[in-house]
């Protein structure tokens, strides 16, 4: 089972309310505040996104053109799809 599921379903209610309640804090206090606020997290956010693409550019170069799959189709479930296309 998931985390997700067993672990924060007691409390999923509370967590929502409170980041509704942070968001709409932030956003009473005004729109320079609310921009230096979120500011942290949405450049933390371009810059992990940023990192990723960069990460899977640099390993496709290496792999010359073709990078390899982190998890292989069979662990996903593909295998089945790609067996009875070409059966």
């Amino acid at each position: 089972m998931p985390l997700g599921a067993a672990g924060l379903a007691c409390i999923t209610l509370r967590l929502c309310l409170a980041t509704l309640l942070l968001v709409s804090v932030m956003n009473l206090r005004g729109t320079a505040d609310a921009g230096r606020a979120w500011a942290v997290p949405t450049y933390l956010f371009l810059g992990c996104f940023l990192a990723i693409i960069g990460i899977g550019a640099y390993r496709t170069l290496l792999a010359g053109g073709h990078p390899l799959a982190i998890v292989p189709a069979s662990r996903i479930g593909s295998s089945r799809c790609l067996r009875s296309a070409h059966s």
